[in-house]
């Protein structure tokens, strides 16, 4: 970490790459108004008093320190996240890795051989023969601090020593995730649903500007040290979550502050904490004492602020319970919306910034939370000779949760009558607000009440934010029968080739598609349409899959008329343009003699498909038409 400690300021930028340790925490900055950002970003430090030490951080840590000034200046620090972004597999498979592992650095704790020792080694004892590959596999353990790599004498890391001591997981997860970017990605999509390797890898390209993959195999890699972990489980090709990988993710999210609309784990409104309690629950610090108003970004980059105001103190802020007067930030002269405290207050009016508020009285010791406040308005006001803002904000638990509950039902209530699940900002307000007016009367500020009350409900899954257009999507709880009543309905219509995807969220999109697979196999009982096959894994789960006949990468619709239930080999056949099936259900083999395969497949030409004993779910010839075009049947 970086210590500031002493008296003077820089002018100069400070340039700091700390590599794996890529947070500023609350050693960092002495006092001001401190924003914080992980990864490659600025952080801006308007710091009182403060002085750069020479870093402790043991891993590449760089440091600039340029002259002290005697006035105060903002230091821009760029914090660089120098992670690999790709692992690499040590020898063996899932089950055997760590076995490998383990007795690999057993043998380098004990005999600290040179590092033509160590290849030689691995070449004795796994299935290795290129000393150029294992040089490679052992350079990955060098960068994640398992090994200290040597042509002397190699030695154990920080992490290699502390594993081989007690064989803990969550040392080597600590020792990959810190030395590598997507792990707790991949873990955390995992606790949303499971994955196939193709969405992991999608996953990542999507979070990280470096994964520059169009194949999944660096995404497979990851998974697979899942696995060795016991973090993650494999059936077929989909990866799922252990009850091992949701206790790591839980202590991961426990060890920091995440920016929420909602109070932090075990701090109740009316606590009265100190600074140190403070800087412990949300992860920070303020260095030698806590400033007004307080800019913050959690470990995931998300904003928040910290905002003190004291009974005696220069503001002389009139707090009361409900609404209330906040004087901005700058004690001399006039004050301005550029400072960084003021800037962000009057970002939070429009945006889902979470506010955090605390109270001093004359004689109390320490700082009683009182919650979250919403920033309603502010306006510049002439006070003692010079240009003040003046906020004005409101404490949420007053009405929070009926303000929240009222808000949810006027959603619920536009997507009944709209029969829709977008809303735009404008829209929601024409809907809404004159009914919300006439629930709470007091207050004064509706379109600014729901606004808020959107981030709130944004935070807690009920929607979802689209675009800067203020477009919202509308993600409530999805009765799944309703879903099946739908699809069911489609066998009443004319049948639609595609659906538009952009009607459901991904969560309404996941059930559609799991209501539409179990639709189609149990209306093929579970057997192959084209072989009539029936297996079971050894835990009885069938073999048999649903594919869509016009496919579903063509926004192919979830009708079951465009649905069969194929086995893994038909499936991958029909999907290719192996077969097809006619109007009159007799199967097609592609003329393709020269191809392996061919005549396998030649052999179910002009056979009869299995249909359906419900004839209202066979195969519509709309379908199967189109998916003889696509593949020039």
């Amino acid at each position: 970490m970086l210590n500031f400690v002493g008296l003077g300021v820089y002018s100069q930028t400070a340039v700091i790459e700390i590599g794996i340790m890529s947070r500023i925490k609350h050693e960092d900055v002495l006092g001001g108004i401190n924003t914080r950002r992980r990864g490659a970003q600025w952080v801006n430090v308007m710091c009182l008093g403060i002085q750069l030490a020479p870093p402790t951080c043991n891993r590449r840590c760089h440091t600039n320190i340029p002259r002290p000034l005697h006035n105060p200046q903002s230091i821009r620090t760029l914090v660089t996240d120098d992670r690999r972004m790709t692992t690499d597999r040590f020898y063996g498979g899932v089950t055997n890795r760590l076995d490998n592992l383990r007795t690999c650095l057993a043998y380098v704790h004990t005999t600290s051989p040179t590092r033509e020792e160590l290849i030689q080694w691995v070449i004795n004892n796994t299935r290795a023969s290129s000393p150029e590959a294992i040089n490679h596999h052992l350079a990955f353990l060098d960068a994640i601090d398992l090994l200290h790599l040597e042509d002397t004498g190699c030695k154990l890391a920080h992490y290699g020593e502390q594993w081989l001591a007690d064989q803990d997981p969550s040392i080597l997860y600590a020792a990959l995730s810190e030395g590598v970017k997507g792990f707790d990605t991949i873990l955390q999509a995992l606790a949303e649903d499971p994955r196939t390797d193709t969405d992991l890898m999608d996953i990542l390209v999507n979070e990280f500007d470096e994964a520059e993959m169009t194949k999944p195999g660096p995404a497979i890699r990851h998974r697979e040290w899942l696995q060795v972990l016991g973090y993650a489980t494999r059936e077929g090709d989909t990866t799922y979550l252990t009850d091992a990988g949701r206790d790591a993710l839980k202590h991961q999210h426990t060890d920091s502050y995440h920016a929420t609309h909602s109070s932090p784990p075990a701090v109740e409104i009316g606590d009265r904490l100190t600074q140190a309690d403070i800087e412990t629950i949300f992860d920070t610090g303020f260095g030698y004492q806590i400033s007004g108003i307080n800019p913050r970004r959690d470990a995931t980059d998300n904003q928040y602020l910290l905002v003190f105001a004291t009974e005696d103190g220069p503001y002389d802020d009139a707090v009361t319970q409900g609404q209330f007067e906040y004087i901005g930030e700058g004690l001399e002269g006039d004050q301005s919306t550029s400072s960084p405290g003021n800037s962000v207050l009057i970002d939070a009016i429009e945006t889902d910034i979470p506010v955090h508020f605390f109270y001093q009285a004359t004689e109390a010791t320490g700082w009683a939370y009182q919650g979250l406040v919403d920033v309603l308005d502010w306006e510049f006001e002439t006070r003692g000779g010079r240009e003040v803002l003046v906020f004005t904000m409101a404490h949420q638990q007053a009405d929070s949760i009926d303000w929240t509950t009222a808000v949810r039902e006027q959603l619920k209530q536009y997507c009944e009558t709209h029969t829709s699940r977008r809303v735009t900002l404008d829209e929601i307000y024409d809907f809404a607000a004159a009914d919300l007016a006439r629930a709470f009367p007091d207050n004064n500020n509706i379109r600014t009440k729901i606004h808020q009350q959107l981030q709130v409900l944004r935070d807690q899954g009920d929607i979802e934010f689209l675009d800067d257009a203020g477009t919202y999507r509308l993600t409530f709880e999805i009765d799944v029968e309703a879903v099946e009543t739908d699809l069911q309905a489609k066998l009443n219509d004319e049948p639609q080739l595609t659906s538009d995807s952009e009607e459901f969220t991904e969560q309404e999109r996941r059930v559609r598609d799991q209501t539409f697979a179990r639709l189609v196999k149990a209306a093929y009982d579970n057997r192959c349409a084209i072989c009539g096959q029936h297996r079971e894994t050894p835990a009885g789960t069938p073999e048999v899959e649903a594919a869509h006949i016009y496919p579903k990468q063509k926004n192919g619709a979830d009708d079951p008329r465009n649905g069969l239930a194929l086995c893994k080999l038909h499936h991958w056949a029909f999907d290719t343009g192996w077969l097809a099936v006619s109007d009159d259900y007799t199967l097609l083999v592609a003329a393709a003699p020269k191809r392996d395969g061919y005549h396998e497949f030649k052999q179910l030409e002009d056979s009869q498909i299995r249909q359906p004993a419900n004839e209202e779910l066979a195969p519509h010839r709309l379908f199967l038409q189109q998916h003889r075009e696509l593949h020039d049947f």
